[in-house]
């Protein structure tokens, strides 16, 4: 029995021992392992720092070549640039030893020119008129005037030329030719006074220096006096009287006048004079916008466009009287006439 517990004993001690045994060994081994695998790891980082390094290094010498490259493309450009502008400037320089007399009569012409032009175009005056200024301002330039008067107004009112009229015949009877511009736009035409187209008619008829132009349409404003005096303006030289806010550029220069008066002359020979038809009217016949009053006597229909009510009122009680009537027309086309205004013959 007691053999046997010693045994059991003995068994267990040497167990023991051969643990510790273990533990210690394995103790050292491990103290031997880490700082291998610490080496292990640090060289590894080494190695992939290197392998980055060493793209990088690529990557520049890449992108230095492309650098290096492009630098010496642009300075051949530059020297070929400089070699063709220095070739042009021998070209030049050549041409003009060549050509020298004939430059020199060149900047001569030029010079003389030049001199001719601040003579013809530098002369004269420029100033804006208000609107308060500009009845002084036509009756001062029709005192001066010597040859020729052109007066260009959409409308007319009779108020207005009973007022300018003295000035119309001291021009008249000095010998001033004097042409009048108005609108025969349908527009226009109704916005002026019957009576004002009778009265320029009946000057053009008395007066042979008295011209008055119907105009296929226009909205200038247009004073010409001889060649030395030109406005153009906002404002209605044969309808309008009294301030309102209106603005004009008056010019003295003679080339820019006689510009403007041969402008206006092409439109007063491409319009035609007013007509004056007497008869006993017949109908208006009515097609909605317009009317056509037939006239006996007329050799064509005249086309009534506009009128207020009271002026068609009026008409169309002379046709039912049977009046004998003079009726002033316009002519903005071979095939028709424009009516201006109608008056009764006889009271």
């Amino acid at each position: 029995m007691a053999n046997e517990t010693e045994v059991v004993l003995a068994a267990i001690v040497f167990l023991g021992i051969v643990l510790v045994a273990v533990a210690v060994v394995s103790f050292f081994l491990g103290r031997r392992s880490a700082p291998s695998l610490e080496k292990q790891t640090g060289e590894y980082k080494q190695k992939l720092i290197r392998e980055a390094l060493n793209e990088a290094e690529d990557g520049i010498r890449v992108e230095r070549g492309k650098v290096e490259e492009e630098t010496r493309k642009r300075e051949l450009d530059r020297r070929d640039w400089l070699r063709v502008q220095e070739l042009r400037m021998k070209a030049t320089e050549s041409a003009m030893s060549r050509s020298s007399p004939l430059i020199a009569g060149m900047d001569a012409l030029t010079m003389k020119l030049e001199e001719l032009k601040n003579k013809v175009v530098g002369k004269g005056e420029l100033r804006t008129l208000a609107a308060d200024e500009h009845e002084e301002v036509m009756l001062n330039l029709f005192g001066k005037a010597k040859e020729e008067v052109i007066i260009v107004s959409p409308w007319v009112k009779a108020n207005k030329l009973s007022v300018l009229d003295p000035s119309f015949d001291a021009l008249l009877q000095k010998g001033v030719m004097v042409r009048i511009g108005f609108s025969m736009a349908p527009w226009t035409v109704k916005e002026s006074d019957p009576e004002a187209f009778f009265f320029l008619f009946d000057k053009a008829s008395k007066y042979e220096n008295f011209r008055v132009y119907g105009l296929a349409d226009t909205h200038e404003k247009v004073l010409i006096v001889d060649d030395s005096d030109a406005i153009i303006t906002s404002y209605n030289w044969l309808s309008r009287y009294g301030s309102k806010k209106e603005r004009g550029v008056h010019f003295t220069n003679p080339m820019l006048v006689q510009n403007e008066k041969a402008r206006c002359m092409t439109e007063f020979v491409d319009s035609r004079l007013m007509r004056s038809y007497t008869g006993i009217p017949e109908k208006v016949e009515n097609y909605g916008s317009h009317c056509v009053l037939r006239l006996k006597g007329c050799p064509l229909p005249i086309l009534v466009a506009g009128l207020p009510l009271e002026r068609m009122a009026w008409l169309q009680q002379r046709i039912d009287e049977k009046a004998q009537l003079e009726v002033l027309c316009g002519s903005p086309t071979n095939n028709n006439l424009l009516f201006l205004a109608a008056r009764k013959i006889g009271g």
